[in-house]
């Protein structure tokens, strides 16, 4: 019998009974450990994503993630911190050290950077001039982190600076971040609605010029 494809393995775990799934665990123990692997707990069977047939384990290589849900969150955290302290105090310079020396960064508008000193140059010029050096905090609304792939998908929240206008003027892009390990990143690629970014910033600068600010 062939396995079945990765995206059907955790409903089959799920479906086994926990006395049979430890049971067949005992059986997957030497399929794993010629993987390079150790044998995985029942309650790690649909982590491991190892399906069981119903006499014995179907055995194949689980897909593992090359690192830890721990570490791409505290990747991502200092990739949030970096963008704050850029905003908050303009120096861009430091910024790309996140990245590591070969990095791609993709930005649909303004198009393809590779390598750290690329992304350097472009993003401290982007960001000396208007709109850019009026907006001072990029924060997530929200992100999801693929272990197996080692990704984080986030919205990213392109803030201005507050005019005092009772309002808080900001757009959003979608930003893939591929991790590379070290605390460093290979690849961000940028997604956003150009129209939506112009309308809000017209919006701030017309609140700012009846404020008189």
């Amino acid at each position: 019998m062939n396995p079945q494809p990765a995206e059907t393995i955790v409903e089959a775990v799920a479906c086994t009974a926990p006395s049979k799934v430890a049971s067949d665990l005992k059986t997957a123990e030497p399929v794993m450990s010629r993987c390079g692997g150790s044998s995985p707990s029942p309650s790690a069977t649909a982590t491991h994503r190892i399906r069981f047939g119903h006499g014995s384990a179907i055995g194949y290589c689980a897909r593992m993630g090359r690192w830890s849900r721990d570490e791409l969150e505290k990747a991502f955290a200092v990739y949030l911190e970096a963008g704050a302290r850029a905003g908050a105090t303009g120096d861009w310079d430091e910024w790309p050290e996140i990245f590591t020396e070969d990095a791609t960064y993709i930005e649909h508008h303004f198009g393809i950077f590779r390598g750290r000193d690329e992304i350097r140059a472009w993003i401290t010029q982007t960001m000396s001039q208007f709109p850019g050096n009026e907006m001072d905090a990029f924060p997530a609304a929200w992100y999801v982190i693929d272990e197996e792939r080692g990704w984080i998908v986030a919205e990213i929240i392109n803030r201005m600076k507050d005019i005092g206008d009772g309002r808080v003027h900001e757009a959003t892009n979608l930003t893939v971040l591929k991790y590379a390990g070290d605390g460093k990143w290979s690849s961000e690629e940028d997604v956003y609605n150009p129209a939506r970014f112009i309308e809000m910033i017209q919006e701030w600068s017309e609140a700012k010029q009846r404020l008189g600010s």
